[in-house]
């Protein structure tokens, strides 16, 4: 996560990007049930303050460079079969 916040404050482009992203997700979330914050749960676009909120979001929209960020560290490879 410190790895993470402190690429935020250097690189422009990803902070962007994870801004763009978590917009979007409290758009989304709102369409479904407004809770009159404007926020990610996970944080962002500033601090980044919950890795498993990002990386659940990336795995639904597939938009969230934090979350994309954390499974390329994991080398996670999505299964071919559920596991349920």
């Amino acid at each position: 996560m410190a790895e993470l916040n402190r690429r935020l404050q250097q690189d422009p482009d990803l902070h962007r990007a994870l801004e763009l992203s978590t917009a979007e997700y409290v758009r989304r979330r709102d369409e479904l049930e407004p809770l009159g914050r404007r926020s990610h749960p996970g944080g962002g676009p500033d601090k980044v303050k919950c890795l498993h909120a990002h990386t659940a979001h990336h795995l639904v929209s597939g938009d969230n460079p934090v979350g994309e960020a954390v499974l390329a560290e994991l080398a996670w490879v999505d299964p071919e079969q559920s596991c349920v």
